[in-house]
């Protein structure tokens, strides 16, 4: 699989999560959402050929929401000029790291073995009731501070979302019992996408993040995944989480925004 393979599989999870509409061309993905606080959850991605400008341009303005692209791996070299030329501007406080790790036995063997915190009672417990969806939403809206509309939006589609394709797994971070903190897990084509990672502020510093990256990830080889993938913003605490349970980064992604006239 190709990097943009790997995004497009990472965008349908994310129609379960965030999108309202995800438009999937051969060369090109749209996503969109109509309550986003951020403009990373409205753009073009996984472009592999000169995009149709005045189409793309158009759905957006047609949304009231200012075109955006990301950039990758594959086609930065000749995509950024055409952006550039175009007038569109890079934000950098939207660029993205990739992260991932190839599952083999012998990884996953080092990875169990490891331990990431002192904590003696974690647990991470998978959402099955609506009292414990709740809880996750709850956690997850206070952690990843999501503004109400926005919160509200994931809420119904946490409840009523189903993604052709994608088996979505969410988790509440037990300590002692108590809920700590959330993340979200993702299966689609053999890949395993992890997401909405928090950790309640009385509970960080103390590695629960790094052990519900490490349980994924072991959850994920059990049910057959040969690869896992989280993305994240340049400069948060994720990137060090991933580089710790033993992921490479695979891309680091550039978003470049039409300047609003």
């Amino acid at each position: 699989m190709t990097i943009q393979d790997y995004i497009r599989g990472n965008n349908r999870f994310w129609l379960g999560l965030y999108y309202d509409e995800l438009v999937d061309e051969s060369s090109y993905q749209l996503t969109y959402c109509a309550q986003a606080d951020e403009p990373y959850l409205n753009c073009a991605q996984a472009v592999s050929a000169p995009p149709p400008f005045t189409e793309i341009e158009s759905y957006y303005q047609h949304r009231n929401s200012l075109p955006a692209f990301y950039t990758d791996s594959e086609n930065e070299r000749w995509l950024v000029p055409l952006l550039t030329n175009r007038q569109y501007q890079e934000i950098p406080s939207q660029n993205e790291s990739i992260w991932g790790l190839q599952l083999s036995p012998e990884k996953i063997e080092i990875l169990a073995r490891t331990r990431f915190s002192d904590y003696e009672e974690l647990e991470l417990r998978e959402v099955h009731s609506l009292h414990d969806l709740k809880t996750f939403h709850r956690i997850d809206v206070l952690c990843n501070e999501l503004p109400p509309l926005l919160a509200q939006s994931l809420l119904d589609k946490l409840q009523k979302a189903r993604i052709k394709e994608v088996e979505s797994k969410h988790f509440i971070i037990c300590a002692n019992g108590l809920p700590a903190g959330c993340c979200s897990m993702g299966l689609c084509k053999n890949t395993a996408y992890l997401a909405e990672d928090g950790v309640l502020p009385e509970y960080r510093r103390r590695g629960f993040h790094c052990y519900s990256m490490q349980q994924r990830i072991i959850s994920a080889y059990k049910q057959r995944a040969s690869c896992v993938l989280t993305t994240c913003s340049t400069d948060s605490f994720t990137n060090l989480s991933a580089k710790k349970t033993g992921m490479s980064l695979m891309c680091t992604r550039r978003f470049f925004q039409a300047v609003n006239s």
